[in-house]
Protein backbone atom coordinates (compact mmCIF):
# COMPACT_ATOMS: atom_id res chain seq x y z
CA UNK A 1 0.00 0.00 0.00
CA UNK A 2 1.46 3.77 -0.94
CA UNK A 3 2.00 5.68 1.58
CA UNK A 4 -1.06 8.13 1.04
CA UNK A 5 -3.36 4.81 1.15
CA UNK A 6 -1.85 3.84 4.58
CA UNK A 7 -2.81 7.76 5.58
CA UNK A 8 -6.21 7.08 4.33
CA UNK A 9 -6.48 4.15 6.37
CA UNK A 10 -5.54 5.95 9.30
CA UNK A 11 -7.51 8.34 9.39
CA UNK A 12 -10.45 6.53 8.44
CA UNK A 13 -9.59 4.16 11.85
CA UNK A 14 -9.04 7.43 13.73
CA UNK A 15 -12.62 8.92 13.26
CA UNK A 16 -14.32 4.77 13.42
CA UNK A 17 -12.71 5.54 17.21
CA UNK A 18 -13.48 8.72 17.74
CA UNK A 19 -17.02 8.33 17.14
CA UNK A 20 -17.40 5.29 18.27
CA UNK A 21 -15.31 3.50 20.77
CA UNK A 22 -14.34 6.57 22.37
CA UNK A 23 -18.06 7.28 23.06
CA UNK A 24 -19.16 4.43 24.51
CA UNK A 25 -16.23 3.84 26.68
CA UNK A 26 -16.50 7.54 28.41
CA UNK A 27 -18.09 6.34 31.43
CA UNK A 28 -14.65 4.23 31.56
CA UNK A 29 -12.27 6.34 31.11
CA UNK A 30 -13.79 8.68 33.70
CA UNK A 31 -13.91 6.16 36.26
CA UNK A 32 -10.34 5.57 35.93
CA UNK A 33 -9.38 9.08 36.33
CA UNK A 34 -11.47 9.99 39.34
CA UNK A 35 -9.65 9.13 42.33
CA UNK A 36 -6.21 9.75 40.68
CA UNK A 37 -4.24 12.67 42.67
CA UNK A 38 -2.03 15.00 41.53
CA UNK A 39 1.11 12.59 43.19
CA UNK A 40 0.17 10.02 40.50
CA UNK A 41 1.44 12.40 38.16
CA UNK A 42 3.18 13.42 35.85
CA UNK A 43 0.98 10.81 33.48
CA UNK A 44 1.45 9.42 30.17
CA UNK A 45 -1.23 7.27 28.01
CA UNK A 46 0.67 4.98 25.85
CA UNK A 47 -1.78 4.40 22.23
CA UNK A 48 -3.92 7.61 23.64
CA UNK A 49 -6.35 6.98 20.50
CA UNK A 50 -8.66 9.76 20.87
CA UNK A 51 -7.35 11.06 23.81
CA UNK A 52 -10.65 10.75 25.90
CA UNK A 53 -8.26 9.08 28.80
CA UNK A 54 -5.69 12.07 28.99
CA UNK A 55 -8.41 14.70 28.58
CA UNK A 56 -10.86 13.08 31.43
CA UNK A 57 -7.36 13.37 33.83
CA UNK A 58 -6.52 17.06 33.25
CA UNK A 59 -10.16 17.87 33.68
CA UNK A 60 -9.87 16.43 37.24
CA UNK A 61 -6.26 17.66 37.84
CA UNK A 62 -4.81 20.82 35.75
CA UNK A 63 -1.57 21.34 37.57
CA UNK A 64 -0.32 17.83 36.72
CA UNK A 65 1.32 17.05 33.19
CA UNK A 66 -0.69 14.74 31.07
CA UNK A 67 0.93 13.16 27.92
CA UNK A 68 -0.39 11.01 25.35
CA UNK A 69 1.17 9.10 22.38
CA UNK A 70 -0.24 7.25 19.41
CA UNK A 71 1.64 6.36 16.67
CA UNK A 72 -1.05 7.15 13.99
CA UNK A 73 -0.87 10.41 13.25
CA UNK A 74 -4.73 10.78 12.83
CA UNK A 75 -5.43 9.58 15.42
CA UNK A 76 -2.94 12.24 17.33
CA UNK A 77 -4.20 15.16 15.46
CA UNK A 78 -7.12 13.72 16.38
CA UNK A 79 -6.66 13.42 20.15
CA UNK A 80 -5.24 16.70 20.13
CA UNK A 81 -8.51 18.47 19.45
CA UNK A 82 -10.07 16.58 22.04
CA UNK A 83 -7.81 18.20 24.76
CA UNK A 84 -7.00 21.83 23.01
CA UNK A 85 -7.72 23.99 25.85
CA UNK A 86 -7.12 21.27 28.92
CA UNK A 87 -4.25 22.90 31.01
CA UNK A 88 -1.02 20.37 31.67
CA UNK A 89 -2.17 18.33 28.16
CA UNK A 90 -0.46 17.17 25.13
CA UNK A 91 -0.98 15.11 22.62
CA UNK A 92 2.24 13.50 20.43
CA UNK A 93 2.25 11.22 17.41
CA UNK A 94 4.98 8.69 18.43
CA UNK A 95 5.74 4.87 18.79
CA UNK A 96 6.00 3.59 22.48
CA UNK A 97 9.16 1.20 21.08
CA UNK A 98 11.12 4.57 20.85
CA UNK A 99 9.57 7.56 23.14
CA UNK A 100 11.44 10.63 22.39
CA UNK A 101 11.37 11.38 26.22
CA UNK A 102 13.79 11.59 29.11
CA UNK A 103 14.55 9.16 31.50
CA UNK A 104 11.91 9.07 34.18
CA UNK A 105 9.62 11.37 33.20
CA UNK A 106 6.79 10.01 34.35
CA UNK A 107 5.14 8.61 38.01
CA UNK A 108 2.19 6.81 36.04
CA UNK A 109 2.22 5.54 32.36
CA UNK A 110 -1.37 3.87 31.08
CA UNK A 111 -1.96 1.43 28.48
CA UNK A 112 -5.71 1.19 27.84
CA UNK A 113 -7.00 -2.43 25.56
CA UNK A 114 -3.87 -1.71 23.21
CA UNK A 115 -1.64 -4.89 24.09
CA UNK A 116 -2.30 -6.56 20.81
CA UNK A 117 -1.07 -3.50 18.76
CA UNK A 118 2.24 -3.59 20.21
CA UNK A 119 4.78 -5.13 17.38
CA UNK A 120 7.75 -5.14 19.97
CA UNK A 121 6.05 -6.06 23.26
CA UNK A 122 9.80 -6.24 25.01
CA UNK A 123 10.20 -2.79 23.30
CA UNK A 124 7.56 -1.35 24.70
CA UNK A 125 8.04 -2.12 28.70
CA UNK A 126 11.68 -1.51 27.85
CA UNK A 127 10.42 2.30 26.82
CA UNK A 128 7.58 2.64 29.56
CA UNK A 129 10.51 1.26 32.30
CA UNK A 130 13.16 3.95 31.47
CA UNK A 131 10.74 6.71 31.18
CA UNK A 132 8.88 5.85 34.55
CA UNK A 133 10.42 7.50 37.81
CA UNK A 134 11.47 5.05 40.84
CA UNK A 135 8.38 3.95 42.84
CA UNK A 136 6.10 4.62 39.12
CA UNK A 137 3.96 2.76 38.18
CA UNK A 138 2.92 1.03 34.66
CA UNK A 139 -0.44 0.60 34.41
CA UNK A 140 -2.28 -2.24 31.64
CA UNK A 141 -6.26 -2.44 31.31
CA UNK A 142 -7.53 -5.47 28.64
CA UNK A 143 -11.30 -5.45 28.54
CA UNK A 144 -13.20 -8.79 29.62
CA UNK A 145 -12.66 -11.61 31.65
CA UNK A 146 -15.65 -10.36 34.31
CA UNK A 147 -19.01 -9.20 35.01
CA UNK A 148 -19.51 -5.42 32.85
CA UNK A 149 -20.86 -2.96 35.55
CA UNK A 150 -23.92 -0.84 34.02
CA UNK A 151 -22.10 2.28 35.20
CA UNK A 152 -19.19 1.70 33.07
CA UNK A 153 -20.91 1.80 29.61
CA UNK A 154 -22.33 4.38 27.86
CA UNK A 155 -25.21 2.68 26.17
CA UNK A 156 -28.20 4.03 24.03
CA UNK A 157 -32.07 3.81 25.47
CA UNK A 158 -32.27 0.38 23.40
CA UNK A 159 -29.69 -1.32 25.06
CA UNK A 160 -27.05 -0.89 22.41
CA UNK A 161 -24.22 -2.00 22.37
CA UNK A 162 -25.28 -5.50 24.74
CA UNK A 163 -22.87 -6.84 26.81
CA UNK A 164 -22.51 -10.04 24.06
CA UNK A 165 -21.53 -7.43 21.99
CA UNK A 166 -19.25 -5.67 23.87
CA UNK A 167 -17.72 -9.31 24.82
CA UNK A 168 -17.28 -10.20 21.13
CA UNK A 169 -15.70 -7.21 19.92
CA UNK A 170 -13.11 -7.51 23.32
CA UNK A 171 -12.54 -11.49 22.03
CA UNK A 172 -11.58 -9.94 18.48
CA UNK A 173 -9.28 -7.32 19.85
CA UNK A 174 -7.33 -9.56 22.71
CA UNK A 175 -3.76 -10.98 22.84
CA UNK A 176 -3.76 -14.35 23.41
CA UNK A 177 -4.28 -16.03 27.14
CA UNK A 178 -0.38 -17.17 26.83
CA UNK A 179 0.87 -14.06 26.79
CA UNK A 180 -1.61 -12.58 29.50
CA UNK A 181 -0.39 -15.32 31.63
CA UNK A 182 3.43 -14.39 30.71
CA UNK A 183 2.83 -10.99 31.06
CA UNK A 184 4.08 -10.18 34.87
CA UNK A 185 7.04 -12.58 34.04
CA UNK A 186 7.97 -10.62 31.12
CA UNK A 187 7.57 -7.02 33.45
CA UNK A 188 9.57 -8.55 35.88
CA UNK A 189 11.98 -9.13 33.27
CA UNK A 190 12.36 -6.05 31.81
CA UNK A 191 13.08 -4.44 35.63
CA UNK A 192 9.94 -4.20 37.51
CA UNK A 193 9.87 -5.29 41.17
CA UNK A 194 6.33 -5.86 41.40
CA UNK A 195 3.75 -6.51 39.45
CA UNK A 196 -0.50 -7.74 40.71
CA UNK A 197 -2.95 -8.44 38.64
CA UNK A 198 -6.42 -7.03 39.60
CA UNK A 199 -9.97 -5.57 38.29
CA UNK A 200 -10.74 -2.64 38.09
CA UNK A 201 -14.56 -2.06 36.83
CA UNK A 202 -15.22 -5.02 33.28
CA UNK A 203 -10.95 -4.38 32.81
CA UNK A 204 -8.55 -7.27 33.46
CA UNK A 205 -5.67 -4.63 35.14
CA UNK A 206 -1.99 -5.22 35.81
CA UNK A 207 0.33 -2.73 37.92
CA UNK A 208 4.28 -2.81 37.74
CA UNK A 209 5.84 -0.92 39.59
CA UNK A 210 9.62 -0.03 39.16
Amino acid sequence: MSSSGFGIRNALKAKIYSGGPAHIYAPAYRKIAKPLSSSEGPFLDLGCGSGALVAEIAKGLPDSRVVGIDRNPAAAKDAASRVRGLIGAEILAMDGESMNFPPQSFQTVFALQNLMHWKNPDAVMAQVFRVLRPGGQFRIYQAGGGPIPVDWIQKTALGWPSDTVLRIRWKRYQPSEKFLKNLPGVLSGVGFSKVERTREGFYRKWVAVK
